[in-house]
């Protein structure tokens, strides 16, 4: 991976960590629960839980990727980002 794209790939990962933890304070808590109640959705609850893991869990990934990235064989290098 060349030095422009991973800096790239983190910086993005880092924000859409930031972002997913940012989600768990009460203000923008707040304001999904009230975009959820609009959506009428059948359980707010869980879809603000899913919505947060998310974010969460999809920023570790890609961090985790970017920093064993020399690690992975070509093969499922190629394979996850190709």
């Amino acid at each position: 991976m060349k030095k422009s794209n991973g800096f790239i790939t983190g910086t993005i990962a880092i924000f859409v960590l930031i972002f997913g933890l940012l989600t768990l304070t009460e203000p923008l808590q707040t304001t999904f629960k009230k975009q959820l109640e609009v959506a009428k959705l059948p359980s707010p609850e869980l879809t603000l839980f899913m919505a947060q893991s998310t974010l969460i869990m999809t920023a570790v990934l890609t961090l985790a990727f970017l920093i064993l990235w020399n690690k992975l064989s070509k093969v499922v290098a190629n394979t996850l980002f190709y």
